[in-house]
């Protein structure tokens, strides 16, 4: 085996080691943990109706700041854009935009790896370490530098180069979720990155916002194909071809299945043993030119609120803010009545601090 190789990869693995230490040494910590018993328990009923009180924003749980001594879901209260620089308490590189959807970043000299993470809240640092991952970073993308190289890199990168991000540390209670497990809670977009060596961070950039439409899944058109020779499609809507059975006594069934009751009925004009579809076109996930079922989690955030999308995140909500959707419509977010318009009440998900703000007259439907 090339040792060149073998070395490569305890250097990738090395770096990940520190990434993921310097991430989570302080994201399962004791307060953590009560702010979603508090949730857990207002939450008895089906909902966290009760609300909870708080000294900082880092008492309330996800998409909520403190206002006033309790936890009320946040307006434009985005992070600073320098906020990867002060917490990790480094130098700063920089991250700029660059031609055709890539943005450029600066590795120094000394860096050995570097991280670059899409921010869909605001980051918490404790001790130089950031404190929240699980509810603030999305997707990241691992570079491992050339230790020999003899100046500092410039790096390019998409978004669709953005891996989803592993499970790391403890896991944060469902009930500080906005949707539960199914959709994560966004409530800004940014992308940051910051520069390793072996002993920690030794740069950060600032962070950049993003709009939502600049997301790889953000479009509400459906693919038809996931061919990529002339653009990138991964992560892409997509619509999945119907499943094709055979007829079998005037009932569509799979291949050497006998007739159920519960299958399609045949076409009048189609022949014993003709092709037929078992379902409807289904909708998938473009990966690598392919169209796959259920590939991964439903998108951050959707420019159109469908039929199957309740709770899933959406910009712009009528306050031209992400919102949440229900019923078809990208609606404000509330806790309670106090956060919506007169007359409109909050409806939560099961086990939920957020909910949406809904007309009174709608609601009783």
């Amino acid at each position: 085996m090339d040792p060149r190789r073998n070395s490569s990869a305890a250097r990738l693995h090395r770096g990940r080691m520190v990434t993921i230490a310097l991430w989570v040494c302080a994201s399962c910590d004791e307060q953590q943990f009560q702010r979603s018993e508090v949730c857990v328990r207002s939450c008895a009923e089906g909902t966290c109706e009760v609300t909870i009180a708080c000294e900082t924003s880092e008492d309330c749980p996800v998409a909520t700041a403190c206002m006033g001594g309790t936890c009320r879901p946040k307006t434009r209260d985005f992070p600073a854009n320098t906020v990867l620089v002060a917490g990790f308490e480094t130098d700063e590189i920089e991250l700029h935009r660059g031609s055709s959807a890539e943005f450029g970043i600066e590795a120094p000299m000394s860096a050995m790896y570097l991280s670059c993470a899409l921010f869909i809240g605001a980051p918490v640092f404790r001790d130089r370490a950031l404190a929240n991952v699980s509810d603030c970073v999305a997707r990241e993308r691992f570079f491992s530098l050339d230790p020999d190289r003899s100046e500092a890199s410039e790096l390019s990168l998409r978004l669709d180069d953005l891996e989803p991000l592993s499970a790391l540390g403890c896991p944060v209670d469902s009930a500080l979720k906005a949707s539960g497990a199914e959709f994560r809670v966004v409530e800004s977009l940014h992308l940051g990155c910051w520069a390793m060596d072996l002993d920690g961070i030794i740069g950060a950039s600032r962070l950049l916002e993003l709009d939502p439409s600049e997301l790889p899944e953000y479009s509400a058109m459906k693919l038809d194909s996931c061919d990529q020779s002339d653009a990138p499609t991964d992560r892409r809507a997509c619509w999945l071809p119907a499943q094709i059975g055979a007829c079998r006594q005037g009932r569509c069934v799979r291949a050497f299945e006998d007739p159920s009751p519960r299958s399609p009925l045949c076409l009048r004009d189609t022949a014993e043993g003709g092709p037929c579809a078992l379902s409807s076109r289904g909708v998938g996930r473009c990966f690598a030119g392919n169209c796959l079922d259920k590939s991964e989690t439903t998108p951050l955030v959707t420019s159109v609120c469908d039929a199957e999308g309740d709770w899933a995140n959406c910009f712009p909500s009528p306050l031209g803010l992400m919102g949440t959707c229900r019923s078809g419509l990208c609606r404000p977010r509330c806790h309670d009545r106090a956060d919506c318009d007169q007359g409109d009440e909050c409806t939560h998900p099961p086990v939920s601090y957020l909910g949406v703000c809904i007309g009174a007259q709608e609601s009783a439907l």
